[in-house]
């Protein structure tokens, strides 16, 4: 008898750590099969939030790749995602406001560009220094901390004001 309820113990342990480790197996791929790549370290809640507008506004397109861009001013203010097979979309973090879209294509940044400048839509930059280089045309815009400040207002006023 004693044999027999150390048996059903037993058992019943193999059969407990078994479902476990399925259960945990299966998690764990599902968390890592969404496809996203993360370029940074912009909040979870930012990240999500933009990733239920995309599905919102573009249906089942598969997101390849979300990164911040920044401001003049070296602000985080927007978001880019980068489809894997339709093109890509920029949003303004804090109302994920749709700013820009293209349904092929990406933006104009080389990959080894490790801080994105926007300014707006068809104003791509990456920098050196105090210069901005326009990724579209080359052009150099020199500007002073206190002139990035500057624009980075007026930017943020056009796009945060309605």
């Amino acid at each position: 008898m004693n044999t027999s309820r150390k048996n059903k113990r037993i058992t019943l342990s193999a059969v407990i750590c078994f479902l476990l480790t399925f259960i945990i197996t299966i998690f764990a791929f599902a968390m890592s099969n969404t496809g996203i790549a993360y370029a940074d370290s912009g909040s979870i809640k930012d990240t999500t939030n933009i990733e239920n507008v995309t599905r919102e506004i573009f249906g089942n397109k598969k997101i390849g790749l979300i990164e911040s861009l920044y401001n003049l001013d070296e602000s985080a203010d927007y978001i880019y995602v980068d489809f894997s097979d339709y093109g890509y979309a920029v949003y303004l973090r804090e109302t994920a406001e749709l700013l820009e879209y293209a349904p092929s294509g990406r933006l104009p940044y080389s990959d080894n560009i490790t801080q994105k400048y926007y300014a707006g839509p068809s104003n791509y930059f990456s920098r050196k220094g105090e210069q901005f280089i326009n990724t579209l045309t080359g052009e150099n815009l020199h500007l002073s901390r206190a002139d990035a400040a500057s624009y980075s207002r007026q930017i943020s006023e056009v796009f945060f004001t309605k």
